[in-house]
């Protein structure tokens, strides 16, 4: 039995993870561009980006694609703050 094929991290997950989130990434992004010309928030527009860079990160396999994401994160947390500040239940769907 060789052991190189144990040691080695499977690599079909990272790619599939990296499609579902480029697709989310699409869908945000295209939502957000209608959004942004009708005078809406950027956000969507934003998050779109970012989720396409982690997408195409996780289909890399590159180690960045977690700091992309909790970067991503970390500004949807503050972007949500900000829209409706401590108020629990506007917060709940965000």
């Amino acid at each position: 039995m060789s052991s190189t094929r144990a040691s080695q991290p499977p690599r079909l997950l990272p790619r599939l993870l990296g499609v579902l989130f480029a697709l989310m990434g699409l869908a945000l992004l295209a939502g957000g561009i209608k959004l942004a010309t009708l005078g809406g928030s950027l956000y969507y527009l934003l998050a779109g980006v970012g989720l396409l860079i982690t997408g195409g990160l996780l289909w890399g396999q590159r180690r960045e694609a977690l700091s992309v994401y909790g970067i991503v994160l970390l500004l949807s947390s503050l972007w949500s703050l900000m829209e409706v500040g401590l108020d629990w239940w506007q917060l709940v769907p965000r």
